[in-house]
């Protein structure tokens, strides 16, 4: 995945690239970290992110325990933030890396 982020990287905006940037090392961090108080406050809040995109309805959202959660892969959160770079590629006509 480090080449779709590094190409992907490039091509946003500037501004945007760096908030990225910044993003990612925060949640490596807290995902590779051992304050399990803030994995699970970041992995609730993404799981929620995630129900409530447009369409979304967070009324669905199961309420999970603490301990289910912490569950939940590392890979899977971070794939929450794979929706605005796909919404980024489309809108961009910047498709290609996706194949």
């Amino acid at each position: 995945m480090a080449s779709y982020y590094g190409a992907v990287e490039r091509a946003l905006p500037r501004n945007c690239s760096s908030d990225w940037v910044a993003v990612t090392k925060y949640l490596d961090g807290v995902l590779l970290g051992s304050d399990t108080t803030e994995q699970i406050r970041v992995k609730r809040a993404l799981y929620v992110a995630r129900m409530s995109r447009p369409n979304g309805n967070t009324t669905l959202v199961k309420p999970l325990s603490n301990a289910e959660i912490l569950a939940i892969p590392s890979d899977n959160v971070v794939d929450v933030l794979m929706d605005p770079l796909i919404n980024f590629q489309v809108r961009s006509g910047f498709t290609t890396i996706l194949r």
